[in-house]
């Protein structure tokens, strides 16, 4: 990770650096005035990014029977290197894909958000998801199916991990804590409207062998809402500073708590060096070692007892 360039401060008067700031920027932010709505905004549009993931992970309770249907999950077998699996792996691979695809784009997440940003890598999350959405409901093989919902499981994991990053270096120290909940909200919300929609299509088209489909592609709403709402968002200022753009950090923090803010948050970035990057042996230390083993405990636990449990009872 490269380190922050040092600030220092400039006329307000005086031309960006690299450029001219992007259209958004000087038309959403050019005021000088703190604004609440903003941030909320921007922490709503990121959470979404959490739920379009949570969606997408739920809508497998109420597809996988017309997936096991379709695509006769119950009644195949595969040979793997001379060994042949029963139906029950077969299925139980088909329910996991996406989780797979989810550890695949929290892995990456963290290298792509500080090479290209958070917003941009939020964007390109958003993407992912939508050709995963879209190739899941047309595919007519499970190999294809498989290969796009694995997909799909990259972009939501890319936005469950920069999503809670991003609100993280926007918001201002007084409410993170309370913006940063949204991504968790949105895990529930995601879930609750996902068995929603798969209850009503059901419903209304339960007896076609194509139910499924629309399941699946029910989610390019919700995430064509994410996307949008990336284009009215500004870049983190941290990522700014990082990469030698004072001027555009100095103008989003101003806009999300005044120019007091703006200069005091600046000259914090500034100092932070490369050499006080913390490394995973600190997490071993006396003092936090205990937090890190109870924080991975109730993130395991929290997985057991929780939806990869719920799915499979839910099919």
């Amino acid at each position: 990770m490269s380190s922050p360039q040092p600030y220092r401060s400039e006329q307000s008067g005086s031309a960006p650096e690299n450029g001219v700031v992007s259209r958004h920027l000087t038309e959403t932010f050019s005021r000088d005035t703190p604004s609440s709505a903003f941030v909320h905004f921007a922490a709503l549009v990121a959470a979404s990014g959490t739920f379009n993931w949570s969606y997408d992970i739920i809508l497998m309770s109420g597809s996988i029977l017309y997936l096991k249907s379709y695509f006769h999950i119950g009644q195949i077998s595969v040979v793997i290197f001379s060994h042949v699996t029963s139906p029950s792996w077969i299925e139980g691979l088909t329910m996991t894909t996406g989780f797979l695809g989810t550890v695949a784009g929290m892995l990456v997440g963290g290298y792509l958000a500080d090479r290209s940003g958070r917003r941009r890598t939020l964007r390109f999350a958003a993407i992912v998801m939508m050709l995963g959405a879209v190739g899941s409901a047309l595919s007519n093989t499970l190999a294809v199916w498989g290969v796009l919902r694995f997909l799909g499981g990259v972009g939501g994991g890319l936005a469950l991990l920069v999503g809670p990053m991003y609100v993280a270096e926007l918001a201002p120290p007084r409410n993170r804590g309370s913006l940063v909940t949204f991504n968790e909200m949105g895990i529930v919300l995601g879930a609750f409207f996902a068995n929603l929609v798969c209850f009503a299509i059901a419903k209304l088209i339960g007896s076609s062998p194509d139910c499924w489909r629309w399941m699946f592609a029910s989610g390019c709403f919700f995430i064509l809402i994410f996307l949008a709402g990336l284009f009215f968002v500004p870049e983190t200022p941290r990522w700014l500073m990082m990469k030698g753009r004072p001027n555009q950090a100095r103008t989003i923090l101003t806009r999300v708590g005044g120019e007091d803010y703006a200069l005091d948050t600046l000259r914090e970035i500034s100092q932070q060096t490369a050499e006080k990057t913390t490394k995973i042996r600190e997490f071993l230390r006396p003092g936090i070692r205990m937090a890190t083993f109870i924080s991975l405990g109730l993130g395991a636990l929290d997985q057991w007892v929780g939806v990869p449990t719920l799915i499979p009872r839910c099919s």
